[in-house]
């Protein structure tokens, strides 16, 4: 990705339309456009808000085609650096679909793909879930499109090429990644349910213990059984989810099953009881671990929208290779108007933003 501002010097190039055409009376000489836009870009070294709010200004200001891909791209461009990605990524878009020239097209499709694969990035510290994966997915789905369609204006670029082939090898490993996540959840799933029955099991144990309605001999040999499932259980926590917090209540639970055997190796029904009681207890908490653990690996909820969203990228990249017809006049001047409404809104609504660094733009990978 190679984003960066135009100056005014280079790549004013032409579109074909944009949005809904300005009065008459409010529009600018392509001049006195081309010298806000100077200024605005020299703002932008201090101030990227402002900077951004008098290019958004300029596009009501005048209707010529170079000034307007010029705004557009440099809007996203900042857009970027502020981190607000979603309107960065709709700009770039309004540039290619509304641009004659290849070489803007080429730096749109590009800086498209390089805010899809920020995006696609987790947070620094968070640990992989089956959900984040499927919008990392998602995010990556669209950026291996947008330099992909690189290439339909250029096959010979081989940057383009590159990082299309980059991307998905990124997307291949990180469902090889989600298909361990959804097996060992699985597991955890299976085990917890596993446990449950152990703990009642165990319950109605101690329950009988203290009602003494069971022969000795059956009291112990069910609890020896209860044992060995308990060892089994712990084995297979082992395996699945060796830093399972649930691990030390199974411990617990199985010292707690042994002395329940000793008492009533020494015909000591009561403390029995007690043992059997407390192990039911830490049978059921390291089911409820174990449960807490599975909806951790799945995510923040069990909600699919994002392998929802991953299924939608796919399709509309597959849609996208198939069909590269060029939008309408019409088409265009509604997306762009719809997209400048969308940007206003959003940039008018939002009360507080965290300022952060600029992030690089410049191709590292």
């Amino acid at each position: 990705m190679r984003s960066h501002l135009i100056p005014l010097c280079a790549l004013l190039l032409p579109l074909n339309a944009f949005g809904a055409p300005a009065a008459e009376s409010t529009l600018l000489e392509p001049e006195v456009v081309r010298s806000k836009i100077g200024d605005a870009l020299a703002t932008a070294a201090v101030d990227t808000d402002k900077a951004i709010t008098d290019l958004r200004a300029l596009l009501e200001r005048t209707k010529d085609q170079e000034l307007l891909a010029n705004a557009h791209y440099n809007i996203g461009v900042l857009l970027q650096t502020n981190e607000e990605y979603s309107l960065a990524a709709d700009s770039f878009r309004l540039a290619d679909l509304s641009s004659t020239s290849r070489a803007i097209r080429r730096e749109a499709r590009d800086a498209l793909g390089g805010v899809y694969y920020t995006q696609a990035k987790p947070a620094a510290g968070e640990q992989p879930t089956i959900e984040g994966i499927s919008e990392q997915v998602s995010f990556l789905l669209k950026a291996a499109d947008a330099y992909r369609s690189v290439l339909d204006l250029d096959p010979s670029d081989s940057e383009a090429a590159a990082d299309t082939e980059r991307v998905r090898r990124e997307i291949q490993k990180l469902r090889d990644l989600k298909e361990q996540l959804e097996k060992r959840k699985e597991e955890m799933e299976k085990l917890r349910d596993q446990l449950k029955d152990q703990a009642e099991q165990q319950q109605q144990e101690a329950d009988q213990s203290k009602s003494g309605e069971q022969s000795q001999e059956q009291q112990k040999k069910d609890q020896q059984e209860l044992s060995e499932q308990t060892e089994q259980a712990s084995e297979q926590l082992e395996q699945s989810n060796p830093s399972s917090s649930a691990s030390e209540d199974l411990e617990e639970a199985r010292q707690a099953q042994q002395r329940a055997e000793e008492a009533m190796e020494r015909g000591d029904q009561e403390e029995a009881a007690r043992q059997q009681q407390q192990a039911a207890d830490k049978l059921k908490d390291a089911a409820e671990k174990i449960e807490q653990e599975a909806q951790q690996t799945q995510g923040q909820s069990e909600s699919k929208s994002s392998e929802q969203n991953e299924k939608t990228s796919e399709q509309q990249s597959e849609e996208g290779e198939q069909d590269n017809a060029e939008p309408s006049e019409d088409e265009i001047d509604q997306l762009a108007k719809d997209l400048l409404d969308k940007e206003r809104r959003e940039r008018e609504q939002r009360t507080y933003r965290a300022k952060g660094r600029p992030i690089r733009v410049e191709k590292d990978w």
